[in-house]
């Protein structure tokens, strides 16, 4: 499968946290990608299954995209994923924390395409709830 490069159309990066993972996003003509070694990590999966995912995608859905590693502020190429690319890797693992992940990153995407940005501090009151309910219950 070759898998493109797009290092030089890259728009802008973020980073964002599921469950004190930070995935690296990056936004190329309008669209995000998530970096797929990030998403993997994050649902507990091997440091190398990411390499195997990619034969699953179709090669609109995965591309070769320079992130920048937050240590050293210098970028790598590394796999990445779109939406229907993403979605296709969530629906299709069975990882109990595949169904969260899949909520969260809905909502990332929403908000996204309506503010043009993600910002956690927005839901720091829900956060705020839902520690306390959690506290309650233990």
């Amino acid at each position: 499968m070759m898998v493109s490069s797009i290092l030089n159309k890259m728009n802008s990066t973020l980073t964002k946290t599921f469950e004190n993972c930070d995935i690296r996003l990056a936004e190329i003509n309008g669209e995000v990608w998530w970096n797929l070694k990030d998403v993997c990590a994050s649902l507990g999966m091997g440091s190398q299954v990411h390499k195997t995912v990619k034969r699953a995608l179709t090669p609109d859905q995965i591309q070769s995209v320079a992130f920048c590693n937050q240590q050293d502020g210098k970028r790598y190429k590394m796999l990445a994923v779109n939406r229907p690319g993403l979605l296709k890797f969530i629906w299709r693992s069975n990882k109990p924390k595949a169904l969260v992940f899949s909520d969260w990153c809905a909502q990332v995407i929403d908000e996204i395409l309506q503010t043009g940005r993600y910002d956690v501090r927005e839901h720091e009151e829900q956060i705020q709830q839902l520690e306390q309910a959690l506290a309650r219950t233990e």
